[in-house]
């Protein structure tokens, strides 16, 4: 068990650069871990919302290639999963709350008694929303993921690369370049992890 203060890892990258898996792998190897989304809120109310049934929204969360988010669905009124996100929150949520109403709500979420040491946030995107967080735990227990592969980039996309100069001092940033095989991106990422949590193994 760390006895370090609640930790808090996000994993900032382009779609498919491998946020998802890397959560995966924290929560796999380590005990007491937390896995959060800014879009987790937005994802339920838009499920209720639109009324979608639990078999297609398993499918719209799971599904590994990501080609079902893109389609067009009857259940959606003919928006795409992406373009439904996309709509709720940059023309309903943002405009009326803010830039960081993701950030706030996750903060206001995540804060509170909790058995976990190490909350993993896996689509951080947007430096608004990480804030809010960083202001919650403290800019020394926030770390920054940054997941690069040369094929993927944020062009099209309303997200981007966190820069450090935004954050408080005390916020660390990592590299990782997702461009080996799986092997070697689950040990970068397992041992940036072990360096947050303060401890220290090299998964030679």
């Amino acid at each position: 068990m760390s006895s370090k203060p609640h930790q808090v890892i996000f994993l900032n990258g382009p779609r498919r650069s491998g946020k998802d898996q890397a959560a995966k792998y924290i929560i796999a190897e380590f005990i007491s871990v937390r896995h959060k989304k800014f879009a987790g809120i937005m994802k339920r109310a838009l499920k209720e919302f639109f009324g979608i049934k639990e078999d297609l929204w398993k499918r719209l969360e799971h599904e590994g290639s990501g080609q079902l988010k893109l389609q067009p669905l009857p259940e959606l009124l003919g928006m795409s999963w992406v373009e439904a996100l996309i709509w709720f929150s940059e023309e309903v949520m943002k405009p009326k709350f803010g830039s960081d109403v993701f950030g706030q709500l996750l903060a206001r979420e995540m804060i509170g008694p909790t058995s976990n040491y190490l909350t993993v946030i896996s689509d951080s995107r947007f430096t608004e929303e990480a804030l809010p967080v960083v202001e919650a735990y403290g800019p020394t227990n926030c770390h920054v993921f940054q997941l690069f592969r040369d094929d993927l980039t944020f062009m099209g996309d309303t997200g981007s690369y966190m820069c450090a100069t935004d954050f408080p001092a005390g916020v660390t940033f990592w590299r990782i370049d997702n461009i080996h095989e799986l092997s070697m991106y689950r040990r970068q990422i397992l041992i940036r992890t072990n360096k947050v949590l303060g401890q220290e193994n090299t998964y030679d």
